[in-house]
């Protein structure tokens, strides 16, 4: 173990690792040296020499075991070919998968996530596997907050929150009425149970700037008959259907500026 100038261990106290808990650590390089663990932890408030477990404060515990398996994950010597990811809300224990990764040709994999609430802190568990056989997990919290509505699928994303206007969110419920012979009709409901919306705002990125080009996306993205996520800033998450696109031109203005509205339609079940 490591710790600010100093180290625990069979060896001469001459480090000079770097003793601020603001340092972040990218590499780890040794040199004429013999270990069985690494352990390097966030708050470094280790209190004694004995080996310590992973913590969410655990930045890295490699473990030599005469393999290359001596970063966060192990696997009993298999191959790592790809990687599951899961997620739960930390009030709930009930994990949901997200994802199977594959690794990249740089050697990482890679994983967007554009289905979390605002305001939520969720924990991420990432287990490699060996075809079917499962490791053990890493596992890490992580907190997201944002202020505008979002539309987003596993590859684009899209901000909406300039001169925005939210249509009535309707509540559809699949409800038939009978008339027999009785003085009341009999009313029966189906399993049909969705919500459906307009959203109109002004065509504005993230950056507040505009072009032909972003438009394009933005309308081709809209109507590419594709599934996606609905994001609002006050919690709601929503996996829907968008369509019937209207754009309104904004003339006298000196640059590519325009409102898009577009209808939406709840299609299942978010994460």
């Amino acid at each position: 173990m490591i710790i600010g100038f100093n180290t625990i261990g069979d060896f001469i106290n001459d480090t000079n690792l770097p003793s601020s808990i603001d340092n972040n650590f990218y590499s780890v390089e040794l040199k004429n040296v013999v270990a069985d663990e690494i352990y390097i932890s966030k708050t470094g408030d280790i209190i004694n020499a004995s080996k310590t477990d992973w913590v969410i404060d655990t930045y890295l515990k490699a473990m030599f075991k005469n393999d290359l398996e001596g970063g966060n994950v192990s696997l009993g010597g298999l191959e790592i070919d790809r990687w599951k990811v899961r997620r739960r809300e930390i009030e709930s224990m009930i994990f949901k998968e997200l994802a199977t990764v594959t690794t990249a040709i740089d050697g990482n994999f890679y994983y967007l996530d554009t289905s979390p609430k605002t305001d939520v802190i969720y924990e991420y568990e990432v287990i490699p596997m060996s075809g079917n056989i499962e490791g053990f997990p890493h596992i890490i919290q992580i907190k997201i907050s944002f202020k505008t509505w979002w539309l987003a699928d596993g590859e684009e994303t899209y901000p909406f929150f300039a001169n925005i206007e939210i249509g009535d969110i309707n509540n559809n419920k699949q409800r038939h009425e009978y008339l027999g012979f009785n003085k009341y009709p009999t009313i029966s409901y189906g399993n049909a149970k969705y919500k459906s919306s307009t959203i109109t705002a002004m065509l504005l990125d993230s950056f507040l700037k505009t072009n032909i080009n972003y438009r394009k996306k933005v309308e081709d993205f809209i109507n590419n008959e594709k599934t996606k996520y609905l994001k609002s800033p006050y919690g709601d998450v929503w996996l829907v259907d968008t369509h019937s696109s209207k754009r309104t031109q904004h003339l006298g203005i000196p640059q590519e500026l325009s409102t898009i509205s577009f209808d939406w339609v709840e299609v299942g079940e978010a994460l």
